[in-house]
């Protein structure tokens, strides 16, 4: 729906500013365990990879992140931010944190256009969400219709396993995992 709105605009997505965060969750929680896979990049890094694929299309050319905080009994990374460059001038920017209020966020803004949206990476289902969009300096807002995007993606991942028309979600994983890769060696922590 968002890219819609920019196409129909006459524009496209130049920057992304995305916040992903929690408050702490129980000592035992298998993010606070890196034998588990714990640590915020693990658990919160697909959240920081995954905009500038949706919506530049793109490989970013350059990863900046820290780690911020860790947790002070395992080490665990906890909370980290990025800065991600891709050609043409577009870039994202976030926060990842297991240690803050709850934010699900993203603001996606290009020429005469800005878009705001909050429970992006996870809309309960059943629950419509509201875009705020500017346009021109126009308020204006969008109705997303209420849906499971889980059971939504796993219907489409099932019928392209059915039809033989797989290999683009294996293209998307293989993406995925070296951005990750990239977003970890950019943090220091491979």
């Amino acid at each position: 729906m968002i890219r819609n709105l920019f196409q129909q605009a006459g524009t496209r997505p130049t920057r992304l500013t995305v916040s992903f965060s929690f408050p702490p969750l129980p000592e035992e929680n298998f993010r606070y365990q890196k034998h588990l896979g714990g640590g915020a990049l693990f658990d919160l890094g697909p959240y920081a990879v995954s905009p500038g694929r949706l919506f530049f299309d793109d490989e970013p050319h350059e990863v900046f992140c820290r780690v911020c905080t860790r947790h002070p009994a395992t080490g665990v990374d906890t909370a980290f931010s990025v800065l991600a460059l891709y050609p043409g001038g577009r870039s994202m920017t976030g926060h990842f944190d297991f240690n803050t209020e709850y934010r699900n966020c993203m603001n996606i803004l290009g020429p005469g256009m800005s878009i705001d949206i909050d429970r992006v990476f996870t809309t309960p289902p059943g629950v419509k969400n509201t875009l705020a969009v500017r346009s021109h300096n126009t308020a204006t807002a969008a109705t997303a219709p209420a849906a499971d995007a889980f059971e939504l993606f796993m219907q489409e991942v099932l019928s392209a396993i059915n039809t033989h028309t797989h290999q683009r979600f294996a293209d998307l994983l293989l993406y995925d995992a070296t951005a990750l890769h990239r977003l970890r060696v950019a943090a220091g922590e491979e």
